[in-house]
């Protein structure tokens, strides 16, 4: 070794000796967080008696002083600002002589927009600018918050990164817009050699629908068992359809089979479960025509259950005016009863506001002070009264896009009943000039329209359960499908015994019951058919499941003709796919 670079290395093993005389501290722009933000100051004092804790630290917020030697351990000084002043949890930790760099790199999406806990980067206060990890933070700002790239070229965000650091690489929307393009395409590949390793078969849902700005879409999602059996879903396609003038059943085929032809999973595709709007009938028919023709694969059609309770939900609401049906033919339908059973118009008018007043309180409780006070206050008093912890506080409002939304609302709002007839009577008290300025329909609910809406609510309850758990996605729940319908078939088959009763009463809520129960035993015609070629494939599924097995059926008396075929079509089912799998392992069948 030269003498020149023995004494350089004499000089540094002296620089970073506390014994040495001529020891220097770090400059505070090159310390950690603690120091160079003054959290806590430091002192360097005289060499005395080869004391090595010659480092005087004292905190900025109190008078807890300590001595350190070098190098400085930080830890126990971020423990002091978490547990005495109850702030700065995400400071650097390390040591005052520390120097990493945090490399930042990501392999998928999620990860790379949404790092979980444990491999957050904290960026530390001496770490060099990484200027993908830049790009990164501003395409999950952007996409997070549901930003337009555009903001990027905006002047305020160009001031906002320049006041945080000068002299920031360049970066455009198009740049942007790139790096996501080039995250989708990694994605991409990804999931398609996922799904070529993939043994199992592969299902998927289609859902078209119209926005609120009068846009259609076509959400295509895949649903597979991987190799660990474990149940994944993925969103493979989000298209839009107003490039047409209108979209056909083979217009949509095409879409799909070209989605399908993506993935490579066009001969492994299992069933398809869709809504019943008339578009996806014909897509329906078509893919199932043109791939047991040329795979010759029989395609399994599945219509959503969920998505029919709703219907039948709906249906009957519109009989009790909560849902708005301005159709011909419901319209008709509704003068014609009223022409014929004439005694029963009070009730029709009642039915009919009932909907916009309990709305119109819900609207005025949330957007009125003197109501929103007074309701506020009345939940208190009852949640103090009755020591009721887990007490709503709020009342809902439906929503017509969310399944159930009207049950939940009316639920709320009688779960309300004793808070809302004393606010109401509160109003009806106020002088005119005031009553004037809260806008409801009508400052009052009898006791009998009180008595209809829990009726009503009674009846939508049994309705509440299948429908949720019907329309899970995290978990497989066709085999729940005939349970939970075969069990909701029993529970309006004996409202509908009591019909005449029920009509006495109220010849609407009677004739909404009789028309779900009918559409429902359209759908699903459960036990009173003696052919199961309509639903096998649930049967089948509850049959598969440990759950219910066969004896599910005999405990609840389905007809003997309707267990024999459940056997006889489990038997057809095991025997394709046993000498299909035997073909994989070439042994004869």
């Amino acid at each position: 070794m030269s003498k020149s670079n023995k004494n350089k290395e004499k000089s540094s093993k002296k620089t970073n000796n506390i014994l040495f005389e001529d020891f220097e501290l770090p400059d505070l722009d090159k310390s950690v967080d603690i120091f160079k933000n003054r959290y806590f100051k430091r002192e360097l004092l005289p060499l005395e008696n080869n004391n090595k804790n010659r480092i005087l630290i004292r905190c900025s917020q109190c008078d807890f002083t300590s001595k350190s030697s070098w190098p400085i351990n930080t830890s126990n000084y971020k423990t002091h600002l978490e547990n005495k002043h109850k702030f700065l949890k995400n400071l650097d930790i390390t040591s005052e002589t520390s120097s990493n760099i945090e490399s930042t790199t990501s392999n998928t999406i999620t990860s790379y927009l949404n790092p979980t806990i444990n491999t957050l980067r904290k960026r530390k206060s001496f770490t060099l600018f990484d200027s993908e990890e830049y790009i990164r933070l501003i395409l999950n700002f952007i996409i997070n918050n549901n930003l337009p790239f555009s903001i990027i070229d905006s002047k305020s965000f160009k001031e906002l990164l320049k006041y945080l650091k000068d002299e920031l690489p360049t970066i455009s929307r198009k740049s942007i817009k790139n790096r996501l393009d080039i995250l989708y395409n990694s994605e991409f590949k990804k999931l398609k050699d996922l799904l070529a390793r993939n043994n199992s078969k592969f299902s998927i849902t289609l859902d078209e629908w119209n926005s609120s700005n009068n846009i259609d879409f076509l959400a295509i999602t895949l649903h597979f068992y991987n190799n660990k059996f474990e149940l994944k879903n993925y969103l493979i396609a989000f298209e839009y359809l107003n490039e047409d003038e209108s979209y056909t059943g083979n217009l949509l085929f095409d879409i799909l089979n070209n989605i399908l032809k993506e993935y490579t999973i066009r001969q492994k595709l299992l069933a398809i479960t869709r809504d019943n709007a008339r578009p996806m009938n014909n897509l329906v028919n078509i893919t199932r025509s043109q791939y047991l023709e040329r795979y010759n694969i029989q395609i399994i059609d599945n219509r959503c259950a969920a998505h029919i309770l709703n219907l039948i939900f709906n249906s009957f609401l519109n009989y009790t005016f909560f849902i708005s049906n301005n159709t011909k033919k419901f319209n008709s339908k509704i003068q014609d009863l009223n022409i014929k059973f004439i005694n029963y118009k009070d009730l029709y008018l009642s039915m009919r506001s009932l909907p916009s007043i309990i709305k119109s309180i819900i609207k005025a409780i949330r957007n009125n002070h003197y109501l929103k006070n007074n309701f506020r206050k009345l939940v208190l008093e009852y949640k103090a009264k009755n020591k009721a912890k887990n007490k709503p506080k709020k009342l809902i409002l439906d929503n017509s896009t969310r399944w159930l939304s009207t049950y939940n609302m009316l639920d709320r709002f009688i779960y309300f009943k004793k808070e809302i007839a004393i606010l109401l009577k509160r109003v009806n008290n106020l002088e005119k000039k005031k009553r004037d300025n809260i806008n409801i329909d009508s400052f009052n609910i009898s006791e009998n329209e009180w008595n209809y809406l829990i009726k009503l609510r009674n009846i939508l309850e049994i309705f509440r359960k299948p429908t949720i758990k019907l329309q899970s996605s995290n978990y497989s729940s066709i085999y729940f499908t005939i349970p939970y319908i075969t069990k909701l078939l029993v529970e309006l088959d004996k409202l509908t015994i009591n019909i005449d009763n029920i009509q006495e009463e109220n010849l609407y809520i009677a004739i909404a019951l009789l028309e779900a129960y009918n559409k429902l035993k359209e759908y699903f015609p459960i036990k009173n058919n003696n052919n199961i070629s309509i639903l096998k494939h649930l049967y089948l599924a509850t049959l598969l499941n440990p759950q219910f097995k066969l004896r599910y059926f005999e405990d609840n008396n389905f007809p003997y003709i309707i267990i024999e075929q459940i056997k006889e079509y489990f038997i057809i089912i095991y025997k394709e796919y046993k000498e299909n799998y035997n073909k994989s392992l070439n042994i004869d069948s």
